[in-house]
C-alpha cells in the first residue's frame, strides 16, 4: 500500500527539534546509559523561564519568535498520538528546565481558529451586526478558552503547589526515598497548556464538526438528540483524556489517574440527556445567539 502523506511528518518535526536543542548552550549535565539527566532549578532559571515580558514579545513579533511548524506538528500529535506530544514536553522540561512551552504559537493558532469559527456561527445564526460578531468573538476567546484556561490553571497550580511537603501515601506526592521531604510541583504556565492541548480536539469536535452536521443536529428528531449528546461526550471526555496525560507526564505526581473519573461522568451525563431527548446543540445555539433555534417536538397524528 501508499505511504501515508503524513507519515514522514512528525519524524521531520522530531529533527527540527533536535537541531534547535544542538544549537542551544550545553548544560552540565551527567548521563547515565544515555539518559540526559536534569539540572536542579536555580533562582535564575525561575526568573527567566517562560518570562510574561518575553512571551509578550514573542507574541507582538511572531513572525520571527514563533515555530509555527512545531505547533501544527503538536496539533497533529494531540489528534493522532497525544502521548507523543507529552514526550516532547518531557524533552522540553530536561533542555529548558521548563515544562511550560515558551513558544507562543499554540495560543496564537487557536485565538485565530476560534474568531474565524465563530465568524462562520455568527453569518448562520448571529444578529447579522458588526457589534454582535465582535462580542460573539471576544466572549468565545477571552471566556470559553483563556478565562477557562486560566481558572483550570490556578486551581491546579494552587491544590498542588499549595500543599506542605509531602509524606507518605500522599496523592501528590514523589516516589522513592524524597517521598518524606520532597514536594510536588507544577508550573501555572504548563497547567495552561494542559488546557490549551485538550481543547484542540474538543474545538474540532464542537465548533468544526458540529457547524457542518448542523442540518441533521438542528432537526426535531430522537436521531438528532442522539448524535448530538454523542458529540457532546466525545469532546469532553477527550478533553479530560488529555488532561489525565497532561498531569500523568509529570515525574513528581502520583494517582492522576483520578483525572480520568469526570470521562465516566461526561458520558453518564450524556445518556441521562439523550434520555430525555435533550439536544446540546440547540441549547448552545440559543446560549450564544439567542432563541434562534426551537426545537419543535415531533407530532404523531392518529388514526381516527
Amino acid at each position: 500500500s501508499a505511504p501515508s502523506p503524513f507519515s514522514s511528518f512528525p519524524s521531520e518535526c522530531d529533527g527540527r527539534r533536535e537541531r534547535k536543542a544542538e544549537l542551544a548552550p550545553a548544560s552540565p549535565a551527567g548521563s547515565h546509559g544515555g539518559t540526559v539527566m536534569s539540572l536542579p532549578l536555580t533562582a535564575s532559571h525561575r526568573k527567566h523561564a517562560a518570562g510574561i515580558q518575553d512571551y509578550m514579545h514573542r507574541i507582538i513579533n511572531f513572525r520571527e519568535q514563533v515555530d509555527f511548524e512545531v505547533t501544527f506538528c503538536t496539533m497533529l500529535w494531540l489528534c493522532m498520538d497525544p502521548r507523543r506530544a507529552y514526550r516532547n514536553a518531557e524533552y522540553h522540561s530536561r533542555t529548558k528546565h521548563q515544562w511550560a512551552r515558551d513558544d507562543p504559537g499554540f495560543v496564537i493558532v487557536m485565538v485565530a481558529l476560534i474568531s474565524v469559527s465563530m465568524t462562520s456561527w455568527s453569518v448562520a445564526f448571529g444578529p447579522g451586526s458588526v457589534w454582535g460578531w465582535i462580542l460573539g468573538v471576544t466572549f468565545a476567546v477571552c471566556v470559553d478558552f483563556v478565562g477557562v484556561g486560566v481558572v483550570a490553571a490556578g486551581i491546579a497550580w494552587l491544590v498542588v503547589n499549595g500543599r506542605a511537603p509531602t509524606s507518605q501515601g500522599d496523592p501528590f506526592s514523589y516516589g522513592g526515598e524524597a517521598e518524606t521531604t520532597a514536594r510536588a510541583t507544577v508550573e501555572f504556565a504548563y497547567a495552561f497548556d494542559i488546557h490549551c492541548n485538550a481543547y484542540f480536539p474538543m474545538f474540532l469536535l464542537l465548533h468544526v464538526s458540529q457547524y457542518f452536521l448542523l442540518p441533521i443536529l438542528i432537526s426535531p428528531s430522537f436521531f438528532a438528540s442522539m448524535l448530538s449528546c454523542a458529540l457532546y461526550g466525545a469532546a469532553t471526555s477527550y478533553y479530560w483524556y488529555l488532561t489525565f496525560l497532561g498531569y500523568n507526564a509529570l515525574p513528581s505526581l502520583r494517582h492522576t489517574e483520578l483525572l480520568v473519573l469526570p470521562v465516566g461522568g461526561c458520558l453518564l451525563l450524556a445518556f441521562c440527556a439523550l434520555i430525555v431527548r435533550y439536544n446540546p446543540t440547540v441549547a448552545s445555539i440559543n446560549y450564544y445567539f439567542g432563541e434562534v433555534v426551537v426545537e419543535e417536538p415531533e407530532v404523531v397524528l392518529a388514526a381516527s
